[in-house]
């Protein structure tokens, strides 16, 4: 590759500067220098950001995950086997067992992956794909949504992925998507910017990555996470509204809310909720998926076997 340094950041809890270099020649973005694997193992302790989610919003991304990336593969293809790399809690997999999948998980922080089997009763492994694939049976659709963005090396956690989807199952990768609008126009302030992210992607660098491992037929879509489709909760935005006089901001957060309104939909707080919501996607009469990649937080890599 043809580096260039491209951006020095600054954590509170991050020891040092984080540094990010660009390829020159296909836009691959880094960390480094990067923190030892225990150092950044240590990273995910018990304040991690995702912890922190209130059911609400997990279940709300759960449904927008299985509305945008799995519905469209079918409805557990039948009985197809998923598994669900980085599955947090586990309301992914519930939602995607109601709805007729074989559903295995694998998580690397070991309480989640125990809320997930207290919780919902599902059969979730401890560690990375790397470590855990020879041990893990072939599956029809293999999804890693918010995981290769945090992983040391990204050709050996998609070849993983690879040495456990069935010959013509799908491969799904998803990450925040360096290409879109809110990098561009955000500079530091850019939400996918975190002590978290070693690894960015758009969709011309994350499609040759797949490529490059042995998938075929990569292809990519967009998702916005739904949280951040209202303009006053977009981390981009405050960082400049708090710089305005209290009552200019709030003005000038209310302005932001009524701009970025969308209609009422029921709350997504538990899965029957879930369940429901999904039911109602799927018959058409409404639908969570936008389109352009450059208006999307995230990008969605789907590759065949």
């Amino acid at each position: 590759s043809h580096p260039r340094r491209w951006r020095t950041l600054e954590f509170a809890d991050h020891p040092g500067p984080f540094v990010l270099w660009r390829c020159r020649m296909c836009g691959y973005v880094w960390n480094h220098p990067r923190l030892s694997d225990e150092a950044l193992a240590d990273q995910y302790g018990a304040d991690y950001y995702v912890f922190e989610q209130p059911a609400e919003r997990r279940w709300q991304r759960a449904v927008q995950l299985y509305d945008t990336l799995l519905l469209p593969r079918g409805e557990g293809l039948p009985g197809g086997r998923l598994l669900d790399i980085g599955c947090s809690q586990g309301e992914l997999l519930a939602l995607a067992r109601e709805r007729g999948w074989r559903v295995e998980g694998l998580e690397l922080l070991p309480d989640s992956a125990r809320l997930a089997r207290q919780r919902y009763g599902l059969k979730v492994h401890v560690g990375a794909i790397e470590e855990r694939a020879s041990a893990l049976p072939l599956f029809d659709v293999v999804l890693a949504a918010d995981v290769i963005e945090h992983v040391p090396s990204p050709r050996a956690f998609v070849s993983s992925i690879r040495r456990v989807l069935n010959p013509d199952g799908y491969a799904i990768i998803e990450t925040p998507n360096f290409g879109g609008f809110w990098r561009r126009v955000s500079g530091a302030n850019w939400l996918g910017y975190n002590r978290f992210h070693i690894q960015l992607f758009d969709a011309n660098t994350l499609s040759h990555l797949l490529t490059r491992c042995g998938l075929r037929e990569c292809r990519c879509i967009g998702s916005t996470n739904a949280v951040h489709t209202q303009l006053a909760h977009r981390p981009e935005l405050a960082s400049w509204t708090r710089r305005l006089p209290a009552g200019l901001e709030w003005r000038f957060n209310r302005m932001l809310q009524r701009v970025s309104a969308t209609t009422e939909s029921p709350r997504i707080d538990s899965l029957k909720a879930a369940v429901s919501r999904v039911a109602r996607v799927k018959r058409g009469r409404e639908s969570l998926t936008p389109t352009s990649l450059l208006r999307c937080d995230n990008i969605a890599a789907i590759a065949r076997g």
